[in-house]
């Protein structure tokens, strides 16, 4: 079974019962698991967004306390969070399909946006491709990897940002009247304004 009770999960395994709490925020991840028929702890706490890595982590740490073998969780996580990874970029590409375009020409591309959520948003030529800047939020700064047509992907600048900036990006364009939008999530709409 798996149920929760104040943000804690709590789940029956092979090897008994186990209370778990994840989280994270701007580049920090944390697990903290609990195995009270061994009365057993483990806290990972990582300066960095990688949450399969501080699972396999935690995870390890509580077999070897338990005196089990330890199992390959960062071969496992690692799987599971490239699976999800697949999926939700399969799910985005169906839902942005009726939008799909031909590809903007870097001068469409390249400028100022605003957002009403963000402020401006600069995206700037560079020798090894487009970079989305967020002026007053450089935790959102990443290279922008074309996946298809008007769709990018964002590959942030900075170590420990992946969960920030690694976001699907769609560049709209609107010939008719000339305007070009980024929609994405946490960004909502931009629109260039130079």
């Amino acid at each position: 079974t798996c149920g929760r009770c104040c943000c804690w999960q709590f789940r029956d395994t092979p090897n008994g019962p186990v209370l778990l709490h994840e989280g994270g925020e701007f580049g920090v991840s944390t697990f903290t698991m609990l195995d009270p028929d061994r009365q057993n702890g483990v806290a990972v706490y990582a300066n960095m967004s990688s949450s399969p890595a501080v699972k396999a982590c935690c995870y390890a740490m509580l077999d070897r306390l338990a005196g089990r073998e330890i199992s390959d969780w960062s071969g496992l996580f690692d799987k599971l969070n490239a699976e999800a990874g697949e999926m939700t970029t399969a799910h985005l590409m169906s839902l942005l399909e009726p939008f799909a375009q031909e590809e903007p020409s870097r001068s469409e591309l390249i400028g100022s946006y605003y957002s009403p959520i963000n402020g401006m948003i600069d995206i700037l030529d560079e020798a090894d491709g487009p970079i989305l800047r967020v002026r007053k939020a450089w935790v959102f700064d990443a290279r922008l990897e074309q996946v298809e047509g008007n769709l990018y992907r964002g590959l942030p600048l900075f170590r420990g940002m992946e969960g920030l900036s690694r976001r699907n990006i769609l560049v709209r364009i609107h010939r008719e009247n000339r305007t070009v939008r980024l929609n994405t999530a946490g960004f909502g709409i931009a629109e260039k304004v130079s």
